[in-house]
């Protein structure tokens, strides 16, 4: 049987509209994918349309956006995509970051642009924990923050022992000045035993 949405291929899939088309999704057959960037060249979305696509989507699951059916086959899809980049299909298979594009990632990704910002205020109660409660050694493993900080060029990392967290909370007794890997220690252990 042939794609019924023109392209003259063979029909894999029936959509719900009763249709056979050669792709999971209609839009994706050759013939509509062609027929819809010609009608779409040329136009120039303004940001204000951008921002009004973006926020309609926001907070939405792929359920809410194209149903359920839609959904199980889009995330199938991109299952399958993934696998495809496995090993020596990855574009990065072989190679590594420089330092430079490793600096380029952290600067673009810190701050305000940092997928975890919340205004500002965990980092400055942190900043603020370690100038009162700041160690010259790892409360867990005891390594000097000479030696760390000459090793990994960071400093230690102040971890807030309440439990929910409660950062506003400036006692000795709610934080504990670790190097990185006991704190991700000492956090994974927090997170188990709640």
């Amino acid at each position: 049987m042939k794609c019924e949405y023109g392209c003259g291929n063979e029909a894999l899939y029936q959509m719900t509209s009763g249709k056979w088309c050669c792709s999971s999704f209609y839009t994706m057959c050759p013939r509509n994918r062609k027929k819809n960037s010609d009608k779409n060249k040329g136009k120039i979305k303004t940001i204000e349309h951008k921002e009004k696509l973006s926020k309609a989507r926001i907070g939405k699951t792929y359920e809410e956006l194209m149903g359920l059916e839609k959904s199980i086959e889009q995330k199938e899809l991109k299952r399958e995509q993934g696998k495809l980049k496995i090993g020596s299909n990855n574009g990065m298979f072989g190679k590594k970051h420089t330092k430079e594009s490793i600096e380029v990632v952290r600067l673009k990704n810190s701050g305000k642009n940092n997928y975890g910002w919340k205004g500002g205020m965990g980092t400055y109660l942190h900043q603020k924990a370690y100038e009162l409660f700041g160690e010259n050694k790892c409360e867990r493993c005891n390594i000097s923050s000479e030696e760390y900080s000459k090793n990994h060029k960071i400093k230690f990392d102040m971890h807030c022992t309440s439990y929910p967290k409660n950062y506003k909370i400036m006692e000795k007794s709610n934080w504990k000045c670790l190097c990185r890997a006991c704190h991700k220690k000492e956090e994974d252990e927090q997170d188990s035993n709640s």
